[in-house]
């Protein structure tokens, strides 16, 4: 449901302008707009620039970076973080705390640093030398000899005779060059020369720009085999001084970080109200703030300004024109069942206030439908485990994925009581073991299948038609009431007829069904005008395949039974008992995997194009209050 909104104006003292903003960012229930937008023209002029400045801000101003660098700090942050309450007076000891704990996590950030840096460098070291690793054989230990080692792409392998001819003409021919295809595109060379002729080959290296992997400074000289060794006890030893380090320095942060949060926050309603002066209108003398907030909060706004900034401020609630319904902020607020589905709607926007919520029909009808198609007693008792073991363990982490969990839920509650009604538990096995449905066996009854999904197309369309000649007449908008009242005497028209032709109404019903069809025809027409005799058939041809269109329950309804009545009796025949019941086992998987995606996908399906598409008009903004944040309560000030 749309939680019905009251436009705000709350005028006094320009003094008291602080307070107030002060006042409203703890009570988090007041939308706060630019008044320029709000007002005629001339009426008011917003604070300029240089007032939009406090005395807190400038001294609180410096610390939201200081607190914001050392939480950002803490290598391990604590998902669940507590704040201490925070106000002014506590600011000397806030100052003192930093000025003694910063230097200290400033060291120890460094420090962590160099280790990760020294620890990021090792695995290029170890690449490179492992690729080298053919080489190996080919080397002999010679003392007084110095190594250089080169990786060349496949294509410039060339360069190594010019590199050969180059430091023949520099050092002379005591040196020697290997070089062998290391993988499909690298060729590594090894240059081996007197160590007295070290730096002359590194300084032409230099000079050539030819790149050499570069070994850390305490395995120059070894073996590949032994270094390669060495640099892996190494990594492993910087992982532990890594690990022991961001231990280390979360435990120093932790130790603080409850009051830097609530000085932090402190910080954020400071910049939030800075932020919120230059909305307020400003007349030199007296201050102009204009906002939504929800109807039912509109008292407790009065009593907490008279309360906490003076019973001379005063509040008074503004008439919303016409032109204004369609910009009113939106807030969703439905029964605890519903809530769950609230992110459904919006996946495809807000609704416009001025139109309505379907969160409460979607979480009415959408279970049913699933469960309709699901129809299995024993696939919806593992779907309902499986549900409330995902609801156990992922929505504390992420709210929609709880939310998600919630609603398969519902569907599989209601895929239980289908499944009595049709007789089945995986597929036909309950048929197989004596179990009798409640109402109908689907597998035999198909007929009535297709009436059943037909009815219940016809009776949600209907509905939503329904919603939508509600909504047309709150936006007085005679044209599209015309057309959703004609459409809903079109069906009811064609329903009647219906009957009358497979006997199931009396005859007597032949002329008022005749009636209501022409009379709906004529309002779907004449709705639109001269182009009503363009758009009106179609618009009635794709109200029928609408109708149609719920049809999907019941085939969706029948492969799933047929898929699971191919899986039992493959048990029978697929050699061994054991193999059997793998086979089935692994089908029934497969059919209840697509039991629970294919009627999500097309009872979605089934709302956001036959049911929304008859009301639902998207465009709402959402309802943001000042001074509401994800950490909770604003912070005492």
């Amino acid at each position: 449901m749309l939680t019905p909104m009251a436009k705000l104006e709350i005028v006094g003292h320009r003094a008291r302008l602080e307070s107030l903003l002060d006042c409203l960012h703890r009570l988090h229930v007041v939308q706060i707009v630019d008044v320029r937008e709000e007002l005629e023209q001339g009426a008011s002029e917003p604070i300029p620039a240089a007032g939009r400045t406090s005395e807190r801000w400038e001294t609180l101003r410096p610390l939201r970076t200081r607190l914001e660098a050392l939480l950002d700090a803490d290598p391990r942050p604590e998902p669940a973080a507590t704040a201490t309450s925070f106000d002014l007076s506590m600011l000397p000891t806030l100052l003192a705390d930093l000025d003694s704990v910063e230097p200290e996590v400033r060291r120890r950030v460094r420090a962590l640093d160099d280790l990760r840096a020294r620890r990021a460098t090792l695995p290029r070291h170890t690449r490179a030398l492992r690729r080298l690793l053919p080489l190996v054989p080919a080397m002999v230990e010679l003392d007084r000899y110095d190594t250089a080692i080169l990786m060349l792409e496949h294509r410039h392998a060339g360069l190594l005779d010019l590199i050969e001819e180059e430091l023949t003409n520099e050092v002379g021919p005591r040196f020697a060059v290997i070089a062998r295809p290391v993988d499909a595109h690298v060729t590594g060379a090894l240059l081996i020369f007197p160590r007295s002729e070290s730096e002359r080959v590194d300084a032409w290296l230099g000079r050539a720009q030819v790149g050499q992997v570069r070994v850390p400074a305490e395995f120059v000289g070894m073996p590949i085999p032994q270094a390669l060794e060495r640099i892996d006890e190494l990594e492993a030893r910087l992982d532990d001084e890594i690990a022991k380090a961001e231990a280390e320095l979360h435990d120093v942060i932790a130790a603080h970080a409850p009051l830097w949060r609530g000085a932090l926050a402190l910080v954020a309603s400071v910049a939030d109200q800075v932020d919120a002066m230059g909305l307020a209108g400003d007349t030199g003398h007296a201050f102009v703030v204009v906002g939504w907030a929800p109807q039912s909060e509109v008292a407790r706004v009065r009593d907490a300004i008279a309360e906490s900034v003076g019973r001379d401020v005063v509040v008074a609630e503004l008439p919303i024109s016409p032109e204004e319904r369609e910009s009113v902020p939106v807030l969703l607020s439905n029964p605890a069942p519903a809530r769950p589905f609230e992110f459904l709607v919006k996946l495809l926007g807000l609704p416009r206030y001025d139109t309505t919520d379907p969160t409460l029909l979607m979480a009415i009808f959408l279970p049913i439908f699933f469960g309709a198609m699901l129809g299995d007693m024993g696939y919806a008792v593992i779907v309902a485990g499986i549900a409330l073991l995902l609801h156990r363990r992922l929505a504390a982490r992420s709210p929609v994925m709880g939310d998600l969990a919630r609603i398969v839920l519902l569907g599989a509650a209601w895929g239980f009581v289908f499944g009595a009604l049709f007789g089945e538990v995986f597929g036909d096995l309950g048929t197989r073991l004596g179990l009798q449905p409640i109402w109908m066996d689907r597998q035999k009854a198909i007929t009535g299948l297709l009436l059943f999904a037909v009815g219940i197309g016809f009776a949600h369309v209907l509905l939503g038609l329904g919603t939508g000649v509600w909504v047309s007449w709150r936006q007085r908008n005679r044209h599209r009431l015309l057309d959703r009242a004609g459409m809903i005497l079109i069906l009811v028209g064609a329903f009647m007829l219906v009957g009358l032709m497979a006997g199931r109404l009396p005859n007597a019903l032949l002329t008022p069904g005749i009636v209501v069809l022409v009379v709906g025809v004529a309002a779907v027409l004449g709705s639109a005008g001269w182009m009503g005799a363009i758009t009106g058939p179609l618009e009635i041809v794709g109200t029928f395949g609408n109708v149609l269109s719920y049809l999907r329950i019941a085939a969706i309804g029948l492969a799933s039974v047929y898929l699971g009545r191919m899986a039992n009796e493959l048990a029978g025949v697929a050699g061994p008992l054991w193999l059997g019941v793998m086979v089935a086992i692994l089908f029934h998987a497969l059919n209840m995997t697509l039991g629970v995606f294919s009627p999500t996908i097309q009872a979605l399906r089934l709302h956001y194009v036959e049911f929304f598409g008859k009301f639902h008009e998207v465009g709402g903004r959402e309802f943001t209050p000042f001074g509401a944040s994800p950490s909770g309560a604003a912070p005492t000030t």
